[in-house]
């Protein structure tokens, strides 16, 4: 979902879901389940939209 999302490489994608599971001190897992559903979307810019 996040590379669709984000235009990218899963590298990359996987690089900004660490991120923002990091920054926001929270499980990884927990971040990408949130993803999933669409409680979170990650943006081009680094922005998050719930």
């Amino acid at each position: 979902m996040l590379t669709d999302q984000l235009d990218t490489t899963c590298d990359l994608a996987l690089i900004r879901l660490r991120g923002h599971a990091f920054s926001h001190d929270r499980p990884l897992l927990d971040v990408a389940r949130d993803v999933l559903v669409r409680r979170l979307r990650l943006d081009d810019n680094g922005n998050v939209s719930p």
